[in-house]
Formats: C-alpha cells, structure tokens, sequence
C-alpha cells in the first residue's frame, strides 16, 4: 500500500513539455535518495560518538534501513486520473465557459491513430471547435466527420443559450460551407444561429486549386502559391505605409545609400508583414477576375519551367477551377466584423507600430491539434530498413533504422529470430543504443529476424515489430558481393565460410565459375575467411569469383564490374537519315541505359577533348526503345554530326559506364530499297535487270542483284557484282525459265550496310516470234445421261515452255461449232483443262502463244455422240517389272489400220473409260504396229493399274478396249525351277569328278622340288625355268603342252519370262545379232571396235531391273616367253550390268563393253526394248551389252621386259587320304601342277557351263551350235576362251 501527498500529484497538473508521469518517477527517486542519504549521514555521525565513548562493553549500531520503495510511474497514473475525477465538475465549468464571436471548426485523424488497447479503432476523427482568442470550446473523437457532430453542435448552441451571450456571428470551416441551392448540412446542424456567417479557410481553398499542378516539386509551384494570395488578399494601405517608413528610417540610419522603394520593399520581412500589417480580401468580382487571368497565363509558355514541363494539368485544372470557383464568395471577408485585434505596440525606428493577431481561418485549431499529437504519449513505430552484413573478420551484423517520428531521445532495441516459419520458436535479444547487433547463425536456414523499440520510459512503451527480414546464408559468403573497378585495377575480396566444417585453407578460387585461379594470388585471413587479390578484365561487363572447392546450385559468387567495359554497339541510320537505331549485345542480367552526346565536329577531335577532360557536346535525346528485348534505342531527330555513344549501369557507388563509341551518321546509312526493279529476258541469252536509286545519300549508291529460278529454293540464289549504274546483265541459259530477281543498295564510298533486299520481280522475256506448235492432247469424256451433256477434261502433254527465239507463255483453247461460232478460251501451261459439252458436234483445237502470237501447226480434236465401231480384236498388257509393262493389241479388221493408238491408264480401277481418277490418269499415243510395244513408268503395284486404248482412224475413234495388268501363271515357274535344282545337282557332281579326274592325271607328275637335280635352283625365275628343260642335242624340242584341242562343250539352258508369247508364235522378225571375232581375243591388241553385228535370235521381253546375273570366272594366265612379241598375257572376264561381280584375286582388271545398236523401227531388244516413257518423248532405244575383256597394257610389258619375273607352278590342292600306300607315293612324288580350270557363267535365263582351253577349231563350232540351236533370250554373248601360246611359250598360273 502506498500513499500519496496531493502536492506530488499537483506537480503533474502542469501541462509543459516532458512532464509526464516517468518523469516525475524520476524526480521521486532522486528526491528520495538525496533524503536517505542525509538521514544515513546524519546517523552514522551519531553512531560514531557512542563508539568514541569509553564504555565497558563495545558499542554497536544497527545496520540502517533500506531506502523505501517508490511507486511505478502507472500508479502514479492512475492516482493523477483519481485526482482529475475529484475535480472533474470544475473543470468541466471552466471548459464550458468559454465562449467566443469568431469560432473554428477543424478535423483531424493524427491524433486518432494514437489510441492504444481497447479504444484503438473506435474513433476516426478528432474534431475541435476554437474561439478568436485561441481557446479551445469543444473537442470530441467521432467515428465519421459529419452526422458525429450532431451531439457537439447540439451542446454547443446549448452552452450558448445556457450563458445568455450572443450567438457567434462567423464559422470558419475546411468543407461543407456552402451548397448550389438551399441550406447546408452544417447550416441545418446550426439551425438556431440564422445569422451565422459560414466562410471557408482560405488556405484549404488555395490547397484544392494547387491539386491542379503536376507536381508539388515542380520549379513554379512556390510562385504559383504566392500568386493565389495576392490574388485573393491585399494589404492595408496605412499599416503597410507606416511600416515602409520605418523601414526608411532604419535604412537610413544604417546609412545606406541609394534608398529606393524597391530596396525598402526587399528589406522587409513576411514576419514584420503579419505583425505589423493587416489584410483585406479583395472582393468576390476582382478576385475571380484575377484568378481567371493568373491560370490563363500559366497555361502558356510563363507556365513551364527550362525543359518545357507545364506547372499545370490543364484538363484536371480546368475542373477544379469550374467546381471551386463558385466558393470564391465563400472566402470573402464579413463586412463589419473585425478580424483583427491588438495585442500591443512596438517603436522602430521612431515610428510606433501596432502588432496584431488575426482571427481568420482555422490556422490556430490546426496548431492546437499538432499541440495535442505530441502531448499524448508516443508509441514509436517500428525500426525500419532492417539489412545485415559480414565484416571481413566473418562476423554478421544485421543493422537498422531508428523510426523518423520519434524525437524524444535515445532508444532501447528488442531483436528476435526463428529459422522455423511453421512453429516459431523465437530467440529473443536486446540491445541498447546503437541500431545493430551481431548475431551467430547457421548456414542454409532461411532466418526471419524482426526488431521493435521503446523509449527509456518506464513503464516501457514498445512498437510494434518491424517488418520481417529473411537472412539466408549460404556455405560461403563474399565481401563484397558487388565492386566496381577500373579495366586493369586490383580489386580485393574477401571469401567467408559460413559452414565451419570447412576452412578457409580448403578455397579453391575460381574465375567466371570455370577458369581456376593460380594459389599464390590468395591465402587465409583466419580459420573461416579467404582473402584474394584479382585484376580487373580489360572486356568484358564484370567478371564472377566463386572460392567453394565444390560449386553447388544456386552459385554464390562476387560479382566485380568494370567501369569503361567494351561493348559494341552497332548503329545504322534510316534511308531517310533522319533517325539512328543503335543496337548492343549484352548476354549478362543487368539492364543498361543507353546514353548519347553529339557535337558539330569531326570525330577525331570530339574524341581527343573528351579524353582531355573537356565536357563537350550537348546530350541526345531520351532513348526511344524499340524493343527491350533486343536492346535497341533510336535516335531522332538526328544530328549530322559526330556522336558520342555508350551505356550506363546505376550502382552504389554511382553510375557505371562502358567505354564511349564516336561515330557520325553518315558512315552508317542503310540506304532505302530500290524502287520500279525490271528484269527482262532476251534472245540474245542475256537477262537485263533495271531499278530506280533511292534518293539518299545524295553521294550516291552502289547495287547489286541476285537471282533464281522461280522453281528452285530460295537459298540457291545467285549474286551479280555491284554497280554503281541503275541496270546491270547476267548471261542466262534460258530465256523462257522464269527467274526472280532482288536489288539492294549501299553507299557509294563502301561505308554503312547493304539495303534490305527489294520485293522481287518475275523476268519477262523478249520474243522474237510466236511458238511454231501447239501441245499434244488426249480428252476424257464424264457423260451425265440425265442432263444429257457431258465433262470433257483435256490433257496435255509436257510441252517445253522455249524455241530458239521465242517462249511460251500459255495455252489458248479454241472450241468450234458446227455453224462456225468459237469460243476461244486462255490458259496458263497447265496439264489438264476441263469443260462442259453439250454433246453436239464440235471441233477442239489447242494453241500455244506468247507475246508475239500463238502457234500455227495445231493439233485438233473432234467431239461428236456417235456411235463407236467395235475395232479391236483383243488387248494384252504383260507386266514386265514394276517399271515396264509389254502392250500387244490385234484388230478386227487388218484391212483398215488407225492413225495411232492411245493408251490411257490409271492406278485405280474404273468403272469405264469414261469416268476415270483425273489425279492418277495417264496416257501416251502411240504409233500403230503389230508388235508387242514396251511402256516404260512406274508401274509398282500392277494389279490396281487399268489400261484402256483408243484406236483412232482418220474417220474418227474405233471403240475403246480395256484390259489389267498380269503375269505369266505361277504355274509356268514350276519347270524352270525344277530345271535349275537339276542343274545345281549336275553342276556339283561335275566339281566332284573333276576333282578325282585331277588327282589322277596328276598323280605321276614329278615335284621339282624334291628332285635332286633341282637343288639350288630358284624355280621361280623364268630363265632358271628354261634352262632347266632345254632339250639334249640330238633331241627334238616339242611345246610342254600338246596342241590346244577340243574339251567340253558350251550348254546354254533357256530361262525366259516371256514363254507365252513365243508359244504363241507371235515373235518379232529376226534382228541383228552381234558375232564374236575370235582373233580379237588371240591377238596382243584386241580392238572392240572389231566386234560386228551379226543375226542373233532376240527375245522380244526384256529381263528387265529386278533380274540379276553373276558370273564366276576360273582363269589361267599365259606368259609368251618371246620379249620380241607384242602380246601380252590376257585376262578375260564377263561381268554383266545388272549387279554381277566378279572375283580375280586382285590380278584381273574390268573394262566394261557398250555396244549402242539404233532401231528404227520403234521395237526395242531384250534389254532395251521399244520404250514410250511419260515424261520424256523418246522414240529411240539402245542396247547394251556388258562384257569385261581385261588386258595388260603395252606400257606395262615394256617395262617389264628387262626384269625378271616370277613363275608361279599352278597347284591342286584335296584332302588327304587315309590311306598309307597314298601317302607313301606322295612323298615320291613333284608337286601337282593344275593345267585345267573350270568357268561357269550363271544367269538367270541362262546357265553356261565351259571347260577352258578350248581350241579355235572347237570355239567355232561351239560358237556355231549356240547362234543356230539356242534358243536363249540372252544378249550376244561374248565367250571368254583361254588358249597356249606358241610352242615356244612357258605356261605359267599367276596366283
């Protein structure tokens, strides 16, 4: 329990500054304590006289009393509240005594934000109503500024009527003075006072007109405000004339020479105005009047500062000014009512001057309300600007700011941090005095650290907690993490490891994340920190330094800018020059401001002045972006002159700039594309391109033009050099292709960038004449029955577009009637037209033209509906291969034979001739024969193809006949197949005997090698050979080998596809054949041209590409022993073209026979039959033949003359027998020596056994019986046939 004296609680009434409860606390305590002192000093004073006194036992004192307790400053409180309760009737009476003739209403919600605990958010509004004199009649808080007053207006003319005084006779307000028509709210409020002049604060008036400036900020605003109060207010003629002559007087007798009115005006000051002087409003009509003209004048040019930014928004002043100005009266001054009272008197300089205040407007309640906002206890808001950073020791500070309201002295800080967001455990720490306080935390935790503060007062008041500040560390942390230096400067940074499972001797350095650092450019500062030392790049916008050993995602890194960076900035000027689009590169994360500089000099010196120091040129325009994502400005309007270019960073520590660029305009000009570009094709093989120069540079251009074929890719154009005149020619080798042509342009010296590319043109050729034919066509007819019309759809053929002096540039469809009429019709070289017939006579004919005419020499076509005669006898179409097909067709009548036939054909099954698939229809005409015409195409799928075929007579058409596709019966394979299983069976019992035959002719030949007269004797040398078996004298010499005799026989075994046809009998007449001449093949020359044609049986089907034929070639080689001699050891080898290989174990070379024979009559051989392809009209065949005859050259026998040549033994090798008695006699025996090899020539439609070393006498005859008795449809076959040489000659087997 405490108790308090009254004249302790008296001592808080005093309403100063600083007294408050904790103040007084603190004079209680100091107060205390000096009384518990001196009463401590006082009774140790008497306690050491009684110990001074001789006694018979000691003296001792008591230990003093505590000092007592003083109260809380809440209890103080609470007991300074108890006393205004006892004294509350009084104070109300004072309050409410006060009365007034002039009153003031204001609002305000500064002191509303105030309330604490329970009331906070109850109240809006703090609303007080003054008197002239100053003093305060009412203050209340309200939840709303107008019906909250109800209650207060009501009170207020209560108190009036209560104290018998005469009603107020002026109210100034901030809102709500006056309306357009009857009375206001606040009027209906005031009901009871009729007489109460409600006016509005001037003040507020000229605030709501400053609303319609741009800006507060702006350079004009002050003067603008100072020209609303002349406008509204004037002074007082005698106050203001009395003031001026003191000021005179005073002036003088500082004397001051010179004395004007102007100097006496400057020399007084706004205070000795509103003390000395009183002011007037200048009535409603002047200052409307006045008003009008200031805000017309501002909107000119007197109204915008240097850089042309207008002080007002004309469309948002315009508003105001209609809306305000009706409240103009509404300031006006109450004639009668003095606004002014005297409050004493002052003699300057001789002259006495009276001082006034002013009861005008609400100023004095606005005082009154900041008064009462710092009078209630503050509660300070929050620190704000929380930030944290390491030192170079590693230590984190995490740093704020104190809050700006607070003015009351220092502060005390409470600072609390959670890594965990879910379930904040918060570790709190306090501090004192300065705004910071060092922390240790982990690494990897997102940290939320938040601080709040108090004054010193007790009890202590805290803010709320400041906004969250989120701290991540990571493993490492660098100091700093943004510099800026000079290309080729020292920058030094510091590297913290956070994680102290790693230390500072574990960095590992690192350059851009990539480019390790050398280890003596760093070195540990202490256990968690690293120190390195780098230079600045020369390029580059800055550079990455990472020191972790292993870098993990995201990468911690200091990042080291470069002040004067190269970047390169390209720029191009307009065709126009009168813009300038500069773009750069910049691949980093950071956002540059383009800047520009221009000045009317050469480059050269521009750049000279600015390294010198000398600020030169002005500064360009803003940078109009034309796409940021391109990093692109422009530069308009442009400057002919030389400009200064570069791009700038804001950073910390200022702007960040890269190195400047000078160029001038000139030296980039991108010229506009040439304009009325011509090409024109003509005869003489020479495409001449014509255009139009743009205008600009007035220096001039140079072109250039590229082409290509309009049917050919883009990327294949061709580029002629360029010109400075406006045409330019390129040899063509087609005048009538059609080529697109493009033109560009650059400046004459060289200097800027090409045009872009101009729309390309299409080339027109020059005729000299019209086309000479028309096309080739074929129609299909589509009958409607119903409609009794029918879709006829002409066809052409592919018809080339040129002649030798003319192209063609379309068709003309002539259609002509019976009676005469024609209907002409013009196309483009299309492939097909279609039109509707009304199945009358009518004659089609087709013409080509051009510019110059079309052609003469026209095919033309009759359509008439009669009836067809039945011609054809039957249709066959055999497929060959799945690009051949064989036609045959026999008539009714052979007496009347067609003009020409007409196949048509379509890889869809039709119902008819008539209606077939437009998109897959093809067709050919066709010359009448009687043989068997071979159709070349792609054909792949046969049994979906129809074939139909249209004789023509000169009459007219013969009924059409239609057939499919087919092969000979599978049935018909059978015995070919079984014929071929017999032949292999055949041809491996043959290998077998001949094997045993071998062994056993061999078998008593000696092998040199084990004899003993061979000893030392290099068998491989010819003339070791010779010697060695010259004969005895006496003796007769005869050849090692008995003269070349018949063999074997050649069989040839027929193989061919078209069985049927020779069944049928309906063969071709015999056709040239072609003959071997045997002594091309003996001789040392074998000249191919010696090959005659002869009469060899033709087949009339061609194997066609899905056939194949290998042959497989055994030879021996004959060595002439004669150096005399032109022969030459021949190879001989046949290879066929359909995919046959041959084998000669790298001793036999192939050269491949083409025999061309022409046939006139259209009917092709076996392998090149009569062919009518689709997209070429040929109407020649050639046949080929493929025969590989392999020789040794001269030169190489020449050069081989002198040296000595090995001589290989040809060998047979087999298998051992089991037999000991074989074995036995092998060992006895020489070498085998293999005299014989086998040839086999396999084909499909032939299969040709031979026995080589054939005599000529046998060759003739076998060549005999193969041209009269074989009935092999094979190309003439050239037999390769080995015989001795003569008998002077040394047979060798080269392996």
């Amino acid at each position: 329990m405490y108790a308090c004296d009254t004249r302790v609680i008296r001592l808080m009434r005093d309403r100063t500054q600083g007294n408050s409860s904790a103040r007084l606390l603190k004079q209680l305590k100091e107060n205390h304590g000096e009384e518990w002192l001196d009463r401590l000093g006082h009774y140790f004073e008497e306690c050491s006289n009684f110990v001074n006194r001789p006694s018979l036992f000691p003296v001792v004192c008591q230990e003093p009393p505590e000092p007592a307790d003083v109260p809380t400053a809440r209890w103080l409180l609470s007991v300074y509240g108890r006393d205004i309760l006892s004294r509350i009737d009084h104070i109300k009476a004072s309050l409410t005594s006060t009365l007034g003739t002039i009153l003031k209403l204001d609002s305000t919600k500064k002191i509303t934000k105030k309330l604490a605990g329970h009331s906070k958010g109850t109240a809006l509004w703090v609303s007080s109503v003054g008197n002239e004199l100053g003093q305060i009649l009412n203050s209340v808080l309200t939840v709303q500024e107008g019906p909250g007053l109800d209650r207060m207006a009501a009170g207020l003319m209560e108190r009036y009527r209560q104290a018998a005084v005469a009603p107020p006779k002026v109210l100034y307000v901030d809102c709500g003075c006056c309306i357009t028509e009857g009375l206001s709210k606040l009027q209906a409020r005031l009901g009871e006072w009729p007489d109460l002049h409600i006016r509005l604060d001037i003040w507020h008036f000229m605030r709501r007109l400053a609303v319609g400036c741009t800006t507060d900020a702006h350079p004009l605003y002050p003067a603008f405000m100072r020209a609303l109060s002349s406008c509204i207010f004037e002074w007082d003629a005698g106050d203001l004339d009395l003031l001026r002559r003191s000021k005179t007087k005073q002036l003088q007798q500082e004397q001051r020479p010179g004395i004007t009115r102007s100097m006496v005006d400057s020399h007084i000051t706004k205070k000795e105005l509103s003390t000395f002087c009183r002011r007037r409003t200048r009535g409603e009509e002047s200052t409307l009047v006045q008003l009008e003209r200031l805000l017309e004048e501002l909107r000119g040019p007197k109204g915008r500062d240097l850089m042309g930014v207008p002080l007002l928004d004309e469309v948002r002043m315009d508003h105001i000014w209609r809306v305000q100005k009706r409240h103009i009266k509404c300031i006006q001054d109450v004639p009668g009512i003095l606004l002014y009272t005297e409050v004493g008197s002052r003699n300057k300089s001789g002259i006495k001057l009276t001082s006034y205040r002013c009861a005008r407007g609400s100023t004095s309640l606005e005082s009154f309300h900041c008064h009462l906002n710092r009078f209630i206890p503050v509660k300070p808001s929050p620190p704000v600007n929380l930030s944290n950073h390491q030192t170079h020791e590693g230590e984190l500070i995490v740093s704020w700011d104190k809050p700006s309201d607070f003015l009351s002295g220092p502060l005390r800080y409470e600072v609390r941090y959670s890594s965990n967001t879910t379930h904040s455990t918060w570790q709190v720490v306090s501090t004192f005095g300065k705004p910071k306080l060092s922390l240790d935390l982990k690494p990897n935790l997102n940290y939320t650290i938040q601080v709040r503060c108090s004054g010193l007062a007790e009890p202590p008041m805290w803010s709320e907690w400041s906004k969250p500040h989120n701290i991540l560390l990571n493993t490492v942390s660098y100091i700093p993490e943004t510099a800026v230096a000079l290309p080729g400067e020292y920058v030094t940074v510091y590297c913290v490891f956070n994680d102290h499972s790693s230390n500072a001797s574990m960095a590992m350095w690192t350059l851009n994340l990539h480019q390790p650092l050398n280890h003596s450019q760093y070195y540990p500062v202490n256990q968690w920190v690293s120190k390195i030392t780098v230079r600045a790049p020369e390029t580059g916008i800055y550079d990455l330094l990472t020191c972790a050993p292993e870098l993990t995602f995201p990468y911690p890194y200091s990042k080291i800018y470069v002040e004067g960076a190269f970047i390169d900035i390209k720029c191009t000027t307009s065709g126009d020059i009168d813009a300038m689009v500069c773009k750069w590169s910049n691949k980093k994360r950071i956002k540059l401001k383009f800047q520009s500089k221009w000045a009317v000099m050469p480059c050269k010196e521009m750049k000279e002045r600015e390294r010198a120091g000398e600020n030169v040129g002005v500064m360009g325009p803003p940078c109009m972006e034309v796409r940021s994502t391109q990093k692109t400005c422009t530069i308009q309007p442009l400057n002919l002159a030389c400009y200064k270019l570069w791009l700038e960073m804001p950073s910390a520590l200022g702007l960040i700039t890269s190195k400047p660029l000078f160029l001038s305009p000139l030296d980039h000009v991108k010229p506009h594309t040439p304009t009325n570009v011509r090409a024109l094709s003509k005869s003489s093989g020479v495409m001449k391109v014509t255009w139009k120069h743009p205008p600009l540079p007035v220096q001039g251009v140079q072109c250039e033009f590229r082409y290509c074929l309009s049917s050919n890719e883009r990327d294949e154009w061709k580029v002629q050099s360029s010109v400075r005149d406006p045409w330019g020619e390129v040899v063509i080798p087609d005048i009538c292709q059609e080529y697109m042509v493009q033109v560009r342009c650059k400046h004459i010296s060289g200097k800027g960038y090409w045009s872009d590319w101009s729309k390309f043109v299409k080339s027109t050729p020059l005729n000299s004449k019209a086309p000479e034919r028309g096309p080739d066509f074929w129609r299909i007819r589509q009958d409607d029955p119903d409609r009794r019309k029918s879709n006829v759809i002409l066809l052409f053929e592919d018809f080339g577009v040129s002649g030798d002096s003319y192209c063609v540039d379309g068709f003309i469809i002539l259609r002509q009637a019976l009676n005469g009429s024609v209907k002409k019709i013009k196309t483009d070289l299309v492939s097909s037209y279609s039109f509707e017939w009304d199945q009358d006579f009518q004659t089609v004919t087709v013409e080509a033209f051009n510019s110059i005419g079309s052609s003469i020499n026209n095919i033309n076509m009759t359509l008439e509906k009669q009836p067809k005669r039945p011609c054809m006898h039957w249709f066959h179409v055999l497929a060959i291969n799945s690009t051949c097909v064989s036609l045959s067709w026999s008539l009714l009548d052979s007496s009347s034979i067609p003009l020409f036939m007409v196949v048509q054909w379509s890889s869809q099954r039709q119902q008819g001739p008539e209606d077939p698939g437009l998109s897959e229809q093809k067709w050919v005409r066709l010359p009448y024969t009687d043989r068997p015409v071979y159709l070349q195409g792609d054909f792949y799928g046969y049994e979906d193809f129809v074939f139909y075929l249209y004789p023509v007579f000169a009459d007219g058409e013969g009924e059409p006949m239609s057939t499919s596709a087919t092969r000979r019966d599978p049935e018909a394979y059978i015995i070919p197949l079984f014929i071929f299983i017999l032949c292999g069976v055949l041809f491996f019992s043959l290998v077998i005997m001949q094997k045993k035959m071998k062994k056993l002719v061999l078998k008593n030949v000696p092998n040199p090698k084990k004899c003993s007269w061979a000893e030392g004797l290099n068998f491989k040398k010819v003339d070791t050979f010779e010697h060695s078996f010259q004969p005895l004298k006496g003796l007769q010499a005869l050849p090692l080998l008995l003269p070349s005799e018949k063999i074997s026989k050649i069989i040839i075994v027929d193989k061919t596809q078209t069985e049927d046809l020779m069944e049928s009998g309906r063969l071709l007449s015999k056709t040239p054949s072609i003959a071997i001449n045997l002594d091309a093949l003996i001789t040392s020359t074998p000249n191919i041209n010696e090959i005659q044609p002869v009469d060899p049986i033709v087949d009339l089907h061609q194997s066609g590409t899905d056939t194949s034929t290998q042959s497989s070639v055994t030879y021996s080689k004959v060595l002439l022993s004669d150096p005399k001699q032109d022969q030459q050891p021949i190879h001989l080898h046949y290879k066929d073209d359909s995919g046959g290989y041959s084998n000669d174990e790298g001793n036999l070379s192939a050269n491949n026979l083409d025999i061309s024979v022409p046939f006139s009559n259209g009917v092709r051989g076996p392998d090149s039959c009569y062919s009518v392809e689709i997209d070429k009209s040929r109407r020649s065949c050639s046949y080929n033949s493929a025969e590989d005859i392999s020789e040794t050259s001269e030169e190489e026998v020449k050069g081989d003359v002198k040296q000595e040549k090995d001589l290989y033994y040809p060998a047979m090798e087999y298998p051992a027998e089991n037999e000991e008695g074989e074995e036995e006699e092998q060992s006895d025996h020489c070498a085998k020596s293999e005299l014989l090899k086998n040839a086999v020539l396999n084909r499909e439609d032939c299969s040709v056994e031979s026995h080589l070393l054939v005599s000529p006498e046998g060759l003739s005859e076998l060549s005999s019986e193969l041209l009269l008795d074989s009935t092999c449809g094979l190309s003439p076959l050239y037999l390769p046939q080995y015989r001795t040489a003569p008998p002077t000659g040394i047979l060798t087997a080269q392996t």
